[in-house]
């Protein structure tokens, strides 16, 4: 994982951009449809609808003050995860008793 395409951090980098979901203009959980719009200033923003045949939301920016998404710049994650040994042998035992000792 993470040998053909690099794997970044967006959880962290969101954090420090984003909104948190209750901060939101409108109620994230009950909504069932999200516009998300480019405006002509390069501008992201989203609206959310309670209905899917309703219009009655206003697209907003969810990111923080003076934030752009084009600011945002994730760091690499990691990609060598050290397994600890006990787990090397109980998948091995797993894998011997259910396949033989070959």
């Amino acid at each position: 994982m993470g040998v053909d395409v690099p794997v970044l951090d967006w959880k962290k980098e969101s954090q420090n951009g984003l909104k948190p979901p209750g901060a939101w203009h409108f109620k994230f959980n009950p909504s069932k449809r999200f516009k998300i719009i480019l405006d002509k200033y390069r501008i992201i923003k989203v609206q959310g609808e309670l209905h899917y045949r309703s219009e009655f939301g206003n697209p907003r920016s969810v990111m923080k003050k003076n934030k752009k998404i084009s600011s945002m710049d994730p760091q690499p994650l990691p990609t060598n995860v050290p397994v600890k040994e006990a787990k090397v042998i109980a998948v091995a035992k797993l894998l011997e008793g259910h396949y033989g000792e070959n």
